[in-house]
C-alpha cells in the first residue's frame, strides 16, 4: 500500500500543507504501515511454544541372567518427542523392582544416542542365594532438565540362587561329531547350554558336501536333562569336518516367578578347542552281486548314504592271485555300479567293493561276490 501525503491535504482545500499537517502526515502514514504490517501477507508467525527435548522411551528392553548379575540391552532413541534430533549423552535411569514392590535406582550414567545400550547390575548378596524370587527392570531416559516420558518396558529375571558351574570339560572328535564330557552334578537341575566357537575355517570347495562358508562364527545349542539329571555328557552332532572349535559350557535354570519364566545361568565352565579333521571312513558297501555275461561281468551294490561320500572303488581276484583294483584309477566311481569288461572266458572271479570319502578316507573292502564267466 502506498500513502501520498499531498493529496489528502489537496482535499482539504489547500496547494501547499503546512509543517504542521505535514508531521501529522507523517504519523498517520507510521500508523497505517504499521497496521498494514500486522494484517497483511507479511504477517509473521505466532511464536513457537520451546521443545522440552524429552527423549523417546525405550520399547526394546531385555534381561539375562547370568550366575550374580543381570545383563540389560537394549537401542537408545535418536530423537525426541517433538521428532526432533537429540544432542549430546542422554542421562539413563536403571530401576530394579522386587517381588515387594520396592523400586530402587541401581543404575545412574549417560549414553550417546541410537547407541546400543547395555548395563549389567550385579546383585546384593541376599539376591544371590536362597530360592528365586521375581525382578524387574525398566530404563528411563531423562532431559537436560531432569524430565522423562516415563519408563521403558519391563524386563523380567529372578533373584536367588544359580546353578553351579560345569568342571572338568573335554573334547573328542568321533565319527558322529564331537563329544563333550564333563563332571556330573549330583544336584544340578535343568539343561545345558554349548556354545561353539568357530576359530578358523578353510575356503568352502565348489561342490562340496561339507557345511558352508557361511557357518555362523558362533553356535549356541540347548542339551535337555535326561530325567531332570546331570548326565555329564553330550554330543554335537551338527560340527563340520575340517574345522576348529572351542567349546564352553553353561548350567542354565528355568523358573516361573512373577507370572513370568525366565533363565538363570551358571558361569562359563573352562574352554576346549578341537581339531576336526575327518579320519574317518564309511561305512562299506553292502549286498554286492555279480552277474556274467558274455565277455563281461556286471557289479552293483547298495549305495552308502554318508554325506561325504566321494564315490567307490572295485576289486577283483582270479583264482587266488592276489586282489587288485579294477575300476578306473583315479576318481572312484559315482555310481554304485560296474561293469567288468576285461573279465576273460572261463574264468572265475571275486569282487569286493570299498567306500571312499571326500577326505581320502577309504573303507574296508565289502563280502566279496564270486561269478564265472561262461565260455
Amino acid at each position: 500500500m502506498i500513502f501520498q501525503p499531498e493529496i489528502s491535504c489537496i482535499r482539504l482545500g489547500r496547494v501547499r500543507p503546512t509543517t504542521g499537517e505535514i508531521c501529522m502526515t507523517r504519523v498517520r502514514v507510521l500508523l497505517l504501515s504499521t497496521l498494514a504490517s500486522l494484517t497483511g501477507c507479511g504477517m509473521p508467525a505466532q511464536p513457537l511454544a520451546p521443545t522440552l527435548k524429552l527423549p523417546l522411551a525405550v520399547k526394546d528392553l531385555r534381561a539375562s541372567r547370568s550366575t550374580n548379575a543381570v545383563r540389560l540391552n537394549w537401542t537408545m532413541p535418536s530423537r525426541t518427542t517433538d521428532n526432533t534430533p537429540l544432542e549430546g549423552r542422554v542421562p539413563v535411569y536403571v530401576w530394579r523392582s522386587t517381588s515387594d514392590q520396592r523400586r530402587d535406582l541401581v543404575g545412574d550414567f549417560s549414553i550417546e544416542p541410537g547407541k546400543p545400550g547395555e548395563y549389567s547390575d550385579v546383585l546384593p548378596p541376599e539376591m544371590q542365594t536362597g530360592p528365586q524370587l521375581s525382578l524387574t527392570y525398566a530404563v528411563e531416559l531423562l532431559n537436560h532438565a531432569g524430565h522423562s516420558v516415563g519408563l521403558s518396558n519391563m524386563a523380567y529375571s529372578a533373584a536367588g540362587a544359580a546353578p553351579p558351574a560345569i568342571t572338568n570339560l573335554t573334547a573328542k572328535l568321533v565319527s558322529d561329531g564331537v563329544q563333550l564330557h564333563w563332571e556330573p552334578s549330583a544336584t544340578a537341575t535343568g539343561a545345558v547350554r554349548i556354545h561353539r566357537k568357530l576359530l578358523d575355517a578353510p575356503a568352502a570347495k565348489s561342490g562340496s558336501p561339507q557345511g558352508s562358508e557361511q557357518e555362523p562364527a558362533v553356535v549356541s545349542l540347548l542339551v535337555a536333562a535326561t530325567d531332570g539329571k546331570d548326565s555329564g555328557a553330550a554330543l554335537d552332532a551338527s560340527a563340520v569336518f575340517g574345522r576348529h572349535y572351542q567349546y564352553w559350557l553353561e548350567r542354565v535354570l528355568a523358573v516361573h516367578v512373577g507370572g513370568h519364566e525366565v533363565e538363570i545361568d551358571s558361569s562359563p565352565s573352562n574352554t576346549v578347542d578341537v581339531q576336526t579333521k575327518d579320519v574317518f571312513p564309511p561305512k562299506p558297501p553292502q549286498q554286492v552281486v555279480a552277474v556274467a555275461t558274455q565277455g563281461a561281468v556286471d557289479l552293483s551294490w547298495t549305495a552308502n548314504t554318508e554325506p561325504d561320500l566321494a564315490g567307490y572303488i572295485v576289486y577283483r581276484s582270479d583264482s587266488g592271485e592276489k586282489t587288485e583294483r579294477v575300476s578306473p584309477a583315479g576318481a572312484p566311481l559315482i555310481a554304485p555300479a560296474f561293469r567288468d569288461t576285461s573279465a576273460k572266458a572261463g574264468h572265475t572271479y571275486r569282487y569286493s567293493v570299498s567306500a571312499v570319502d571326500t577326505s581320502g578316507n577309504e573303507s574296508p573292502q565289502s563280502t566279496e561276490a564270486e561269478e564265472t564267466v561262461p565260455q
